[in-house]
């Protein structure tokens, strides 16, 4: 069974260190796109990634990324935060004696910062796992 792969192209906007910055070029997909409107707007999409094909400013490439990436992607940032915030809540609320909901939700609202700060510790190790494909062009 074929696998879903999202592809993107861009443009190197800035080279530093072993890094790129890639500007994503707005394609016709993005009219059909259902996140479209968290694209658009003042924000500039760009991505950066390690550079490992020796890439320039101004080079154009494109970037593939494997729809299961995507997925897993979307459930460590929001899926897991979201059962954190609802199991968290409703344990300590039932805990709790006096003042409840604000004991509950102040509990549950620090796990997530919590997580968040393990997220950020094992960024590279997480880097590894979700690959994206860059591919220059002629």
């Amino acid at each position: 069974m074929n696998e879903e792969v999202l592809i993107e192209e861009g443009i190197v906007t800035k080279v530093f260190n072993n890094e790129v910055e890639i500007s994503l070029i707005e394609t016709s997909n993005c009219d059909s796109c259902v996140t479209k409107d968290f694209c658009k707007g003042e924000r500039s999409k760009t991505i950066v990634l390690k550079n490992d094909h020796n890439l320039n400013v101004g080079d154009k490439v494109k970037i593939e990324v494997k729809g299961r990436t995507i997925l897993q992607t979307v459930f460590l940032l929001y899926g897991i935060p979201i059962l954190i915030l609802l199991l968290s809540f409703l344990i300590f609320y039932q805990m709790v004696e006096t003042n409840k909901e604000i004991i509950a939700s102040s509990i549950s609202f620090f796990a997530i910062g919590i997580y968040y700060l393990m997220i950020s510790f094992f960024l590279r190790k997480l880097q590894k796992q979700f690959k994206v494909n860059v591919i220059k062009e002629s």
